[in-house]
């Protein structure tokens, strides 16, 4: 609880949240509006006006149109939330994201839940990302590398993109079977666009079996190729059986106990 104005002063809520002054219960409010106009908070999120009922900085649709994150980020509407007591600048059209320079930069050219998304590849290939970075198709909302030439397709398989939902998939099972995730861990099986460990064939072949014997196949929760014996270590002994087994070291977190033979 704050004891003066220079307590207050003093506090994180100043320059965070433009709550500079004391307010009658003994507590840091906002009651100047230079005050709001300093604050992180005018910058961030746009939240440059006094609202002195309140003893708070709150956007406006006056502030959010001019405030820099309108030119830089699209922010240029207001989105009121009265049950939280909140305001926010956002991207409220198409236009605030086309208008803005994020727009030209990185092809985040369309409005997504408040946000300035990619959308087209057409966006992208005229944005300076996609001439710097070659980041040049929309993908996961964002200018992308194609999917063929991210991470993901030399670790996970996820290679060739879905139009509809712009996003990066396995399509082939040779997508699964060429990636470091087959080689290393057994996911080398196509199931619904998507590398899975399908078999104990995967497991044999895979690093963790030849280095670690983890060389048998667990589809339930947590799938993957696992130690033989953590089928049956430190599970709860069923009836006429001994005690439980330790897990051997070196083989893994957590005991498998359904598939118990």
């Amino acid at each position: 609880m704050a004891q003066a104005v220079a307590d207050c002063r003093a506090a994180a809520e100043c320059r965070a949240q433009g709550a500079c002054s004391l307010g009658n219960e003994e507590r840091c409010v906002a009651l100047n509006p230079a005050d709001c106009e300093a604050s992180t908070a005018c910058t961030d999120r746009g939240a440059c006006d006094l609202d002195i009922d309140m003893g708070a900085c709150v956007a406006t649709a006056s502030s959010c149109s001019k405030q820099a994150a309108c030119l830089e980020k699209g922010w240029c509407g207001l989105q009121r939330r009265p049950q939280a007591g909140e305001h926010h600048c956002v991207a409220a059209t198409d236009d605030h994201c086309r208008k803005a320079a994020i727009c030209r930069a990185e092809g985040l050219c369309h409005v997504k839940e408040g946000q300035c998304v990619a959308r087209a590849d057409a966006d992208c290939g005229k944005a300076t990302i996609c001439k710097t970075l070659g980041r040049c198709v929309a993908i996961w909302d964002a200018c992308q590398q194609p999917c063929r030439k991210q991470p993901d397709c030399a670790k996970r398989g996820l290679c060739v993109r879905d139009e509809e939902g712009g996003v990066c998939w396995a399509t082939a099972a040779v997508h699964c079977q060429q990636s470091s995730d087959c080689t290393e861990r057994g996911w080398c099986s196509l199931d619904h666009n998507r590398c899975i460990v399908g078999s104990n064939l995967d497991c044999f072949r895979a690093r963790v079996c030849r280095k670690g014997g983890a060389c048998r196949h667990w589809d339930g929760e947590a799938p993957g190729c696992y130690h033989p014996k953590q089928f049956k270590c430190d599970c709860p002994p069923k009836e006429g059986d001994g005690p439980a087994e330790p897990c051997p070291p070196g083989t893994g977190w957590g005991p498998m106990c359904d598939p118990r033979p």
